[in-house]
């Protein structure tokens, strides 16, 4: 690729993204902040969290935004304090147990995804905290003995509260 098609390129995926920004704050009121917050964590590859009191619209920006990228696997969750790494990694394998390996059965869950959104997720309890450290962070999932990538570009995580 030459400097002149990425500029292209660059140029085409910014026009892209302004336009969701410009038709998202024509209806969505106030929300410009989390909007480019949402924008900026998705051209990044970062992880994103939005902080603030109940109806305040975190969930309507992140579904709303979420549902303009194409293609993408999307995984969406609400996190309680009796949710369960099963719920977001997949129940275990009984295939697995058979042949005396701990795997889960990923399908059309987190492992899968390239885009994910954790509602209420500081209500996780220590278990979903602690799995979601190494997919968050280095993007690898331990399944089986072997650790492995997964697709995961970008986590969005909403909350009303901060942790103690």
């Amino acid at each position: 690729m030459t400097a002149k098609t990425t500029t292209l390129t660059t140029n085409a995926i910014r026009d892209k993204f302004l336009k969701i920004e410009e038709e998202m704050n024509g209806y969505l009121y106030e929300r410009t902040e989390p909007i480019r917050g949402l924008s900026l964590g998705i051209l990044s590859a970062s992880n994103v969290l939005l902080l603030g009191p109940p109806g305040t619209a975190k969930s309507m920006v992140v579904r709303e935004w979420t549902k303009r990228i194409l293609n993408a696997r999307y995984f969406e969750w609400l996190i309680t304090r009796f949710s369960t790494p099963e719920e977001l990694l997949g129940p275990i394998s009984f295939e697995g147990l058979k042949n005396d390996r701990h795997e889960r059965v990923i399908s059309h869950k987190l492992p899968e995804a390239n885009l994910a959104f954790l509602d209420e997720i500081f209500k996780g309890n220590a278990g979903i905290l602690n799995s979601l450290l190494t997919i968050m962070n280095e993007r690898i999932f331990f399944n089986g003995p072997n650790p492995q990538r997964i697709p995961l570009y970008t986590v969005i995580g909403s909350s009303n509260e901060v942790l103690r």
